[in-house]
């Protein structure tokens, strides 16, 4: 009896397995993505700086007096680019440092599905001399490259909702190992986070990969989080579409473009919150009447504007079209800020100097408020301390995703070049009972939901029948 009591595993041992079954191919799919993210975060944290140092020549100027006007500055582009509409001035953010202008061919259009123009080239002046020192295109440096493997894998869009399904199943995935890692059968909470690296074979990988991935578990929740609210699917259509500012709080009359028109190629500096709300279209008749400039503003009017209203570093956009708006921007979003409540944006009628919409963080939903204090976080923008942890936590991850492979290396039998799933539970109840809870607390992420029920299907039908037919030919 004693025998059959311990070949017969308990149903809390069975829903164990059942649970490692599944953790097992959550992470068969999102490890490798997972480190592919990690690896090009760390891409993206060394990228910046790296672009900066390789066009030091762009990046830098020699201090000598009073800076030229906005208006010459922008003159001396407009002369060296003739068939080129100027689109964005970045302020020179220190007196060593060149004026960053954005420029996009005559006629392009003015929204490409949302995210602005994708042939955009920044060039770079000397706000001393009127002197342009060169361009790159904005999608051509290393920051950029990374940004778009972090995004896209390369594969456009495809890549987003394959980064979307990883995602979402690494959200499972965490609370499923947060499950097989919680200390039972007398282990201690103590144990559990700091494993003992002297253990044999496969115990050493397996709890080396519980701890890191337990101490990481908080940080990794938000980077998925705030990575799915990119998305196209779930955050694209679910989140974002009910969580964008609605435009009609505007007192002026919209456009037809979306905010997401000022973004540039692969760098958004659009806040996550607006980026589906429709620009305020230029008219005398409407706006804050009582809060204008003096009449007809050209780029030197806005920036002595945004000067005189609070803006420090901020981006000022040109107007587009017959009804198009100056927009000063001041986001966390582009790196204007670091305060993680600093968003700031204010839409000014060329034609009066009137206030046309002025937005800021308190005006965004909660997951806009999420988003922009967060992306920040995740961008490693707020200084040297949150720049550490970003590299020490995709460090984590990869050596957490080195520490399970190597631990389901080691438990495959003798001889076996591939690795192999934990049983199945004896009782399939209890595993489709397991799956089925996962199937259904998926349910906030519908792509990843479809994906486990895929799993299911294979699982539990197609491999049996599988197994069966090869059976016969034996």
């Amino acid at each position: 009896m004693e025998s059959s009591k311990q070949d017969t595993p308990g149903e809390s041992r069975r829903f164990h397995l059942a649970v490692w079954r599944w953790h097992f191919y959550a992470g068969i799919c999102v490890l490798p993505l997972t480190i592919i993210l990690a690896v090009s975060g760390l891409a993206m944290l060394a990228g910046a700086p790296l672009d900066r140092y390789l066009r030091s020549d762009l990046f830098t100027v020699i201090p000598r007096g009073a800076p030229l006007s906005a208006t010459e500055q922008a003159a001396a582009v407009a002369a060296a680019y003739p068939d080129w509409d100027l689109r964005t001035l970045r302020v020179a953010p220190s007196a060593a440092a060149s004026s960053q202008f954005d420029i996009a061919p005559k006629h392009a259009s003015a929204n490409h599905g949302g995210h602005g123009d994708p042939d955009v080239v920044m060039v770079f002046v000397d706000p001393y001399t009127g002197a342009v020192l060169g361009e790159h295109a904005v999608d051509a440096t290393v920051h950029a490259w990374a940004k778009n493997v972090h995004g896209t894998l390369l594969l456009g869009r495809a890549g987003d909702y394959i980064i979307e399904v990883a995602a979402g199943l690494g959200v499972l995935l965490i609370v499923t190992g947060l499950y097989l890692w919680w200390p039972r059968q007398g282990s201690t909470l103590r144990s559990a986070l700091l494993p003992d690296l002297a253990a044999p074979g496969r115990r050493r990988w397996r709890d080396l990969h519980g701890a890191v991935a337990a101490w990481s578990a908080p940080l990794l929740l938000f980077f998925f989080v705030s990575g799915l609210a990119w998305t196209p699917f779930w955050g694209g259509e679910l989140v974002q579409a009910w969580s964008s500012l609605p435009g009609e709080q505007f007192t002026a009359p919209l456009a037809d473009e979306t905010h997401g028109s000022l973004d540039h190629g692969v760098h958004r500096e659009v806040p996550w919150a607006i980026e589906r709300t429709r620009l305020p279209a230029a008219s005398p008749e409407q706006g804050t009447r009582d809060i204008c400039a003096d009449g007809v503003m050209g780029i030197d009017e806005v920036i002595a504007y945004a000067r005189a209203n609070g803006f420090e570093r901020f981006r000022a956009h040109w107007p587009r079209g017959e009804r198009g708006v100056w927009t000063v921007a001041s986001t966390t979003i582009a790196g204007d800020t670091q305060e993680l409540d600093g968003d700031r944006i204010v839409h000014l009628d060329p034609a009066t100097g009137c206030v046309l919409a002025e937005i800021g963080f308190a005006d965004y939903s909660p997951m806009g408020q999420f988003m922009a204090a967060g992306i920040p976080l995740h961008q490693a923008d707020t200084g040297i301390v949150n720049l550490a942890l970003n590299v020490l936590f995709c460090l984590a991850v990869i050596g957490m995703g080195i520490a399970a492979l190597a631990a389901c290396w080691a438990r495959r039998p003798a001889g076996a070049m591939t690795l192999v799933p934990p049983p199945l539970p004896r009782d399939a109840r209890v595993w489709r009972g397991a799956v089925l809870v996962m199937l259904a607390a998926s349910l906030a992420f519908p792509l990843s939901a479809a994906t486990i029920a895929a799993v299911l299907a294979i699982d539990l039908l197609l491999l049996p029948r599988l197994r069966a037919l090869g059976a016969l030919f034996e």
